[in-house]
């Protein structure tokens, strides 16, 4: 069985609340809040916190503004004390959805429920499929609207390089009341941040780590110029078809080597996110460029994390670091020193993928 989950805490985010005046038992069909501005008739609240044992949602049948009075739909099943927070919810319901495919086009409904706000998620389990995407959304069975679809997730489970593995990894290290204290997207920030600190590292000690693959540069017979990956951070080089580096020309001299025609080797330009080649080719030829690409931004759970030994764990210490600005519990200044000592054994990894060679000359990105 796959369990497919839903955060319900991003429905919070700049949402709209109050508290409640009083104390209130259980099957109350009529609370009062401290200011009843922005509650509407139909609306959808959520009476206490996501993952609290007694927290419910209800619907609003109608608003009292000169008592702050709402009139619900149904009773409440908890009993709530005075100063309880009063949230106004989009949506009370979650869809779940599965597809072959990475695509909302096709894909089948799994279940409608109710969300579950004892949890910090709502999640189905679904045991019809063992392979292919899911992927969730709210829904408002009043108004019939739905959230953004979530980011698809595989069900083979993604791999142990995933922003997903991290963040449970990190959760897991903190108690429900923590977890509330640190929303999903600053988590997500916290990631990227940390993967940028972690490719400049690496960046030091081995500066192959990061170079992508070979990107191939095809220039048709006459065509000076082709445009430059979008992603290119820094280039590192770029050879002839045998594997041969060319050297860089400056721009000023390439109308003079253009003329010389066949008699010069190829060299190449860049101007205005273009790399040329002079002199111009005049046959179809293909030159490879090696570079390293901007760092990443991560945007999404699913997103993979390269590092060293395949140990994207270390950033755990990174978020647990950060999270010490929020959380108390945790020593900042401990937790500064085992992410330090973390990426300094990291280097030590790249350092030996790279054949522990020594190099004392200076390095040819070097700006001197």
């Amino acid at each position: 069985m796959f369990t497919q989950k839903i955060s319900n805490r991003t429905l919070l985010q700049n949402c709209k609340y109050s508290n409640l005046s009083t104390n209130f038992s259980s099957a109350i069909s009529a609370i009062t809040v401290i200011n009843s501005n922005g509650f509407s008739s139909l609306d959808y609240i959520l009476l206490g916190e996501f993952g609290s044992e007694t927290a419910e949602i209800c619907q609003i049948g109608t608003v009292v503004s000169a008592t702050n009075t709402l009139n619900l739909a149904s009773p409440t099943k908890y009993a709530h004390p005075a100063d309880t927070k009063v949230s106004l919810i989009r949506y009370s319901m979650a869809k779940f959805w599965w597809n072959s495919t990475k695509s909302t086009v096709g894909a089948v409904l799994l279940a409608t429920i109710d969300l579950q706000a004892d949890s910090l998620n709502t999640q189905y389990g679904d045991t019809a499929h063992s392979s292919g995407f899911g992927y969730t959304e709210f829904w408002n069975p009043t108004s019939f609207g739905f959230s953004t679809p979530s980011n698809f997730i595989p069900y083979a489970g993604p791999t142990s390089s995933t922003v997903s593995d991290i963040l449970d990894d990190f959760y897991s290290q903190l108690n429900d009341n923590e977890r509330k204290s640190i929303s999903t997207k600053d988590a997500l920030r916290w990631c990227s941040n940390g993967y940028l600190q972690i490719m400049n590292a690496m960046n030091l000690v081995n500066k192959d780590y990061y170079v992508t693959a070979e990107y191939p540069l095809v220039f048709a017979a006459g065509t000076a110029t082709v445009s430059m990956p979008t992603d290119l951070f820094r280039m590192v080089s770029i050879t002839d078809a045998d594997g041969n580096e060319i050297d860089p020309i400056d721009i000023s001299l390439v109308r003079e080597n253009n003329a010389n025609g066949s008699q010069s080797s190829p060299m190449y330009y860049i101007r205005d996110g273009i790399i040329g080649i002079s002199p111009i080719p005049t046959s179809d030829v293909t030159f490879y460029l090696y570079y390293k690409k901007t760092a990443p931004r991560i945007t999404s759970i699913s997103d993979e994390i390269d590092v060293p030994s395949n140990n994207p764990f270390i950033l755990t210490e990174f978020l647990l670091l950060k999270a010490a600005g929020k959380i108390t519990r945790l020593n900042a200044q401990l937790q500064q020193k085992v992410w330090t000592d973390a990426l300094n054994s990291l280097k030590v990894t790249a350092y030996k993928q790279n054949g522990e060679q020594e190099s004392f000359e200076i390095d040819p990105y070097a700006n001197i």
